[in-house]
């Protein structure tokens, strides 16, 4: 990792945004700063940034148009952008318009710094791995070059091994002219080692009884005692006057190439073993037109995330395949598929049965290759993303469920309401909204102490779960306050007989410190479409009718009149 402090540019028209992103990052950053998104053009030109946080609604030039404009160039269109929004809709917009990532204000902090980190690590990688294939390319092309440019000795022989024809290449390296070599049977066999005369002889054999050997190497001798190893190319020929057949041997000087060769190895060794090291698994996998699939390369990284052998890879992709969780199995099969869009780069987030049978995310990237054949040569990483995904997980427990009783809380209530709503209005049918309240709660935290009415409140909240069908919603707003949410029903009667029972559930008595406590609950209830309002408007008209119920004896239910 390099020690430089890697640049991020905030794009943002608000003051206040920018400094409190100023403030979260300084100390891992450098921060710079543009308030509209010319601003912010002229800032990259002059210096591009490692990282942008782009505000999306600004005077002038959008946060689409920004990104819009530096992907378009070439310069700039490989660094990150994450869109920040006060938006949650546009999403999908920010990034079909180019973003890397996307997040709503206000910004959840601590998930902002570990995006950027992990966007910049990858970028990083993706960096090294990039250095690391043009240097690979670089050494190639310079075999490539040194082949092109070596020059080719060719001799002919005709019948009885005597030499014919003996270019200018083969005079130079050999020291002898053509006039000292021509019409001598087997001259050839002093530019030959004597280990190697008995081959080369059964390569002019396979001439003389027509089943030539059409590829030979040996070492060729100069008269001045250089030594080179050469590949042969050889074929015959007939002169079409004389019906003579001859031998034509074009030889290419391999020595600097065979010693490439080794060193590319070792290079190649070096770079594996240097793949091996980073923390991420490196593969690619050959996709054909039959839709059969197989790993071409895998490095030991990958195979140990998967919890498999690199023969396993090689041979049993299928066995793979079963690694791969159920639900995320198809999606990692299409991702390969051969289809329109087959030149982007793709990505996919699964799980994947370990060893253990212990569940594990991945994060996988890959980008295609098209082959000559029509075949498609995907090269991919991927990198153990689990600690994020719990991570994610835990802040979606804290954001949206009550820490005491693990129902929803108001916040997730208030999106389910929402939902149920629409479900409702499609389904045509009804749905009862309860605002549920225990009578003589506080005494038990009074008398018991507050550690008792948190057990009461869980046991109530089991209560509930055990009596309700599962597609009913159990929330709870704080204190003894709960809301049920009966969806599905076709006649608004339907609800009395669930009410009436959580009443006797929850007035059956509960054993706290041995002593046996008795609640009983008020409840107000009202019936969507019958009360046409929105989700907040509902909630208030249960809440009235549930002090309806208190005013009326407690210990029992009443429904919300719309009139009324």
């Amino acid at each position: 990792m390099t020690d430089r402090l890697f640049n991020i540019l905030i794009v943002d028209d608000s003051t206040t945004n920018i400094l409190i992103l100023h403030h979260a990052l300084e100390k891992n950053y450098n921060i710079r700063f543009a308030t509209s998104g010319e601003e912010a053009l002229l800032s990259i030109r002059k210096n591009p940034p490692d990282l942008i946080l782009l505000d999306i609604m600004m005077p002038g030039m959008s946060g689409y148009e920004v990104c819009k404009t530096l992907r378009a160039d070439p310069s700039t269109q490989q660094i990150p952008i994450i869109f920040v929004t006060a938006d949650p809709e546009a999403e999908m917009h920010a990034l079909e318009e180019g973003g890397d990532d996307y997040i709503v204000k206000p910004v959840n902090l601590p998930v902002l710094r570990i995006r950027i980190r992990n966007i910049l690590e990858r970028q990083r990688l993706r960096q090294e791995l990039e250095q690391q294939r043009n240097q690979f390319l670089e050494e190639r092309d310079f075999v490539n070059a040194l082949l092109n440019t070596t020059n080719s000795i060719i001799i002919v022989l005709d019948e009885c091994g005597a030499i014919i024809r003996f270019n200018q290449a083969a005079e130079s390296f050999t020291g002898y002219s053509f006039n000292e070599v021509q019409n001598q049977p087997l001259f050839w066999e002093r530019f030959l080692l004597p280990e190697q005369v008995n081959a080369v002889h059964e390569i002019f054999n396979s001439f003389l009884e027509n089943r030539l050997i059409s590829r030979s190497r040996n070492y060729f001798l100069g008269r001045n005692g250089n030594k080179r190893l050469f590949e042969w190319s050889n074929s015959s020929f007939v002169n079409q006057k004389t019906q003579q057949r001859y031998l034509m041997s074009i030889g290419n000087d391999i020595t600097e190439q065979r010693n490439i060769e080794y060193a590319l190895q070792e290079t190649l060794h070096e770079y594996t073993i240097l793949i091996n090291m980073l923390p991420l698994g490196v593969y690619k996998l050959r996709t054909r037109q039959d839709k059969s699939y197989s790993f071409e390369f895998v490095t030991q990284k990958f195979c140990e995330m998967l919890g498999i052998t690199s023969r396993e890879a090689y041979t049993d992709i299928q066995s793979i395949l079963q690694k791969i969780h159920e639900e995320d199995r198809d999606d990692f099969i299409q991702l390969h598929n051969l289809t329109d869009t087959f030149l982007n780069r793709v990505g996919w987030e699964g799980r994947i049965y370990k060893a253990s049978n212990e569940l594990c995310w991945l994060h996988l990237e890959a980008s295609p290759t098209i082959m000559e054949n029509g075949d498609i040569l995907w090269t991919g990483i991927q990198y153990d993303i689990t600690e994020r995904k719990n991570y994610e997980k835990k802040l979606d427990q804290i954001a949206h469920y009550d820490p005491l009783t693990g129902v929803p809380n108001r916040r997730l209530l208030s999106d389910r309401l929402q939902q149920l709503l629409s479900r409702t209005r499609r389904n045509h049918n009804f749905l009862a909204i309860c605002y549920l309240d225990l009578d003589s709660f506080k005494p038990v935290n009074d008398q018991l102490g507050h550690a008792a009415g948190d057990r009461l409140l869980i046991e109530i909240t089991q209560r509930l779960k055990n009596t309700l069908r599962t597609e009913d919603t159990i929330a709870r707003l704080g204190g003894d306050e709960f809301v049920l949410v009966l969806t599905d029903l076709e006649k608004p009667e339907e609800c009395q007989l669930i009410l009436q029972r959580v009443l006797e559930i929850i007035g059956a008595p509960v054993i706290l410190d041995h002593a046996s406590v008795n609640v009983t609950a008020s409840i107000g209830v009202t019936i969507y479409p019958l009360d046409n309002a929105d989700a907040d408007t509902l909630l208030r008209h249960s809440d009235y009718a549930m002090y309806q119920a208190k005013e009326m004896g407690k210990n029992r239910y009443a429904c919300f009149e719309p009139q009324n």
